[in-house]
Parts: structure tokens; C-alpha cells; sequence
């Protein structure tokens, strides 16, 4: 069955999708989510999982940051740098 129909019959249920007499100048469109529970579901965890993702960000500009430094300090590449300052 089609998306379509499928929310269709779910509304005539009382269930179903927004009612989109109650807005002016909207285009209503499916697009292909087969199950919202589904997208819920994924949001919930991408939104978890921010934290993490901030930290891998924060850390990746930090090395960025980092990197401009040692250029700035004349070095023609992290390469260099590392080579001469081992740890």
C-alpha cells in the first residue's frame, strides 16, 4: 500500500497526519518516511549522542588550531614540526 494511502486510511482512523486546512500558502508533500516512530527513534539518539559528537568537533578544531600555530611559527608542515620536536 502507499504511503499515501496508508496515512490516509490511519486519519479516517483519527490517526494519521497534520490536517493541512489548518495552514494557508503550504504545499503538503510525502516524502518517502516510511515510519515516523523509525525517525523518532533515530533523533532521540542522534540528539544522545551529541555530547560525543561536540567533543570529536571541539577536539578537531582544537588540533586545527594547533596545526595553524606550529605554521605560523614558520614550520612548512606539521610533518616538519613533528620531526624535529619528537615526542
Amino acid at each position: 500500500m502507499s504511503l499515501q494511502i496508508n496515512a490516509m486510511a490511519n486519519r479516517a482512523a483519527g490517526k494519521g497526519y497534520e490536517n493541512e486546512s489548518f495552514y494557508t500558502n503550504i504545499k503538503f508533500q510525502f516524502l518517502g518516511i516510511e515510519n515516523i516512530h523509525v525517525m523518532r527513534s533515530s533523533l532521540q539518539k542522534l540528539i544522545e549522542g551529541k555530547g560525543l559528537w561536540d567533543n570529536a568537533v571541539i577536539s578537531v578544531l582544537n588540533q586545527a588550531k594547533n596545526s595553524e600555530s606550529i605554521i605560523d611559527e614558520g614550520f612548512d608542515s606539521i610533518i616538519d614540526f613533528k620531526m624535529i620536536f619528537k615526542p
